[in-house]
Formats: structure tokens, C-alpha cells, sequence
């Protein structure tokens, strides 16, 4: 495959150089936050990996099996190729084109590495500004109206996602106020769970996981740590007979 180096080259068409072949294997549907460094949570994600592989093999590994499965990851990562799509919130809607196009690029369009299939990671992080927004907006989105439509809107399309959320916590003996945080951790696991939910509706990753091509995972980042703090597959999320999509998303 030929690359343009500089923009003179762009108009006449000379010196070309070979790019490697665009063959990504996992999808990272994620939040803008620039604290989110791509790198680093696709480092954690094979770290989890490879952390899960030990534990089901009768290993506990410790803090410094940890450190060094980083380092040979960190490595592998440079030859590893990721198709990345970010919004605010990392907030997976359903028949929204934007998505839909990079659901196509990826499951129709891009070739599949060895015809192993593909995985997408839909990564949610904490102390999450949109769950935040959600929170403090979400019973009135008329107040930030004017200065941020969009986001007002958006605030009143997750109306419904956020009563659910506050009516669990409330009938978990959580208060709004004095237990602030943690009901934002369940927030921000609420929109991973609604993305994953919305993502399967789509048919082109129904066909997808239906041919055994596609996996799908719902993770949270501590944004603090920078390390997975949450992950399920679809599956484990939705309940593995529905993991089809058209379910109604359960948030624990």
C-alpha cells in the first residue's frame, strides 16, 4: 500500500512511500477525555488478558508478574494495530451513522488479521465528565439548554437510563448527596452497559458475532490508577441467551 509523505507530494503524485497493510484486529469504541491515552488502555486490556489466562490456569499472580507482563506487552503493542472511535462519555446510540460507518469499516471493509475474529472493546472510565453531566442535569436538561444544546439533549435522550440508576440506589439506601461517588461509578457502568446493549443492535455486528467473528467487551478504566477496573464480555453483561441484542440492559 502507497502513502503520500508531504503535501507537495499530495498534488503531484511522486514520492510515495509502502505503509503496512491496515489490518486491525480490535475496535476501541471509547470516551474523548485526553487523560485516555489509547496506548496505555489497550496495554491494560491484553494485561487483564493475559492476568486472566494465569488465575484460570491455578496462578495468583502477583504485583511483580504483573509489572513484567507490561513490559512484554508494551512491546507486542507497537506492531499492533487498533480502529479507534471516540465521542463524549463514550456513549454508544443506537442508529447513529457515526457509528454505524466505523461498525461497517471494521467488520465489512478492513480484512480480517489470520481470519481470527475481531474484538471490540467499548470503554467507559471513571470520574467521567458526560456521567457527571448526566447526574447534575439529567432531572432538568432546560438549564444547560442554551450554552449546550447538544449535551442537553443528549442528558435528556439518558433520562430514563439515569431514574433506573438512582432508583437502585435508592433502594440500596444510597443518597444522592452524601454517596455522590459511588452512584456515579454505577453511572458510568450504566452507559458502558446501555453502549454495549446499543452496539448489538446493530445487524452488522449481530451477523458478525452470529458467524463467530466478533467478540464484544463492556470495560471501565480508573482513570486514576490506569487500569481496568471493570470487564464482561457481552454476554456476561446482557445474559448469554440475548447476547444478540434487543434485550432490556441490567444494571447491578
Amino acid at each position: 500500500m502507497k502513502g503520500i509523505t508531504s503535501t507537495e507530494e499530495i498534488l503531484t503524485g511522486e514520492g510515495e512511500t509502502e505503509l503496512p497493510d491496515h489490518e486491525p484486529e480490535d475496535g476501541y469504541f471509547g470516551c474523548s477525555d485526553s487523560r485516555l491515552r489509547i496506548e496505555e488502555v489497550m496495554l491494560q486490556e491484553r494485561v487483564e488478558d493475559e492476568l486472566k489466562h494465569l488465575i484460570e490456569s491455578g496462578i495468583a499472580p502477583d504485583e511483580q508478574t504483573r509489572e513484567r507482563i507490561e513490559e512484554e506487552q508494551r512491546e507486542e503493542l507497537k506492531d499492533v494495530q487498533v480502529f479507534i472511535m471516540r465521542n463524549t462519555g463514550a456513549v454508544a446510540l443506537k442508529d447513529d451513522r457515526n457509528t454505524q460507518v466505523w461498525l461497517e469499516y471494521f467488520l465489512i471493509v478492513l480484512p480480517y488479521k489470520d481470519n481470527k475474529p475481531k474484538k471490540i472493546y467499548l470503554s467507559g472510565h471513571t470520574h467521567c465528565g458526560m456521567a457527571r453531566t448526566l447526574l447534575d442535569y439529567g432531572d432538568d436538561p432546560k438549564k444547560i439548554l442554551l450554552e449546550t444544546p447538544a449535551i442537553a439533549s443528549l442528558v435528556k435522550d439518558l433520562g430514563e437510563l439515569r431514574t433506573r440508576v438512582l432508583e437502585r440506589a435508592k433502594a440500596d439506601g444510597l443518597d444522592i448527596e452524601t454517596d455522590r461517588e459511588t452512584i456515579l461509578r454505577r453511572m458510568e457502568m450504566a452507559l458502558v452497559h446501555l453502549g454495549v446493549e446499543n452496539l448489538l443492535g446493530y445487524k452488522v455486528v449481530k451477523d458478525a458475532m452470529a458467524n463467530s467473528k466478533l467478540e464484544v467487551y463492556g470495560q471501565i478504566l480508573d482513570t486514576e490508577k490506569k487500569r481496568i477496573a471493570y470487564r464482561k464480555t457481552a454476554g456476561e453483561i446482557l445474559g448469554t441467551e440475548k447476547a444478540n441484542g434487543g434485550v432490556t440492559t441490567r444494571f447491578r
